[in-house]
């Protein structure tokens, strides 16, 4: 009841599946580059082909070669990530990760099998924040979409939150302002 949940990117999509099985929660969540899901069948069939090749690529790596510290660097390059503020730090934190471990959730988390939860938006309830970079064209006209299927329902609270000059990782560069969602919402 008194928890406030949050999640980042594929932690963000999990988040909101978990709230969405539980729609009778009085839910306190901050949603960072979420994504409800992929509508069009071809569109999710491709991107769950995409993602097995990444894991594909990951698969043959180990973190002891410098290969992977070079996957890193290429997929902490993509624009989807632009511009950062703290690409150092956050690719020291990524290269602690498990190449393997990293491709089994492509595998079996993609977005491409998972289910389309944007049907289901409106039946949340609870105080929701919903973060995304401004600089991240995607991610940030899913966070607005989002805000006008949550708008005016009763016993849901949406707060967008976007960062200027930003991309997908806007809370990795400016941490700040994730904690500063985690202190408005818990003074809610």
């Amino acid at each position: 009841k008194d928890s406030i949940w949050v999640g980042y990117s594929l932690g963000s999509r999990h988040l909101l599946t978990l709230c969405l099985k539980h729609p009778t929660n009085k839910w306190r969540a901050i949603l960072s580059g979420v994504n409800p899901g992929i509508e069009d069948e071809t569109e999710k069939l491709q991107r769950y082909l995409a993602d097995l090749e990444i894991a594909k690529q990951l698969s043959g790596l180990t973190n002891d070669e410098c290969g992977f510290y070079d996957f890193l660097s290429r997929w902490t390059s993509l624009a989807i990530f632009q511009p950062r503020e703290a690409a150092s730090e956050d690719l020291q934190t990524r290269i602690s990760n498990r190449p393997e471990c990293l491709a089994a959730s492509l595998v079996n988390s993609s977005i491409g099998v998972q289910a389309n939860l944007w049907p289901d938006i409106d039946r949340l309830q609870g105080n929701f924040t919903v973060i995304s970079g401004g600089a991240d064209a995607k991610y940030l006209q899913i966070a607005k979409r989002m805000e006008s299927f949550m708008i005016n329902h009763p016993g849901l609270s949406l707060n967008l939150k976007i960062i200027d000059g930003l991309g997908h990782a806007a809370i990795f560069d400016r941490p700040q302002i994730l904690i500063d969602a985690v202190v408005a919402m818990s003074n809610a």
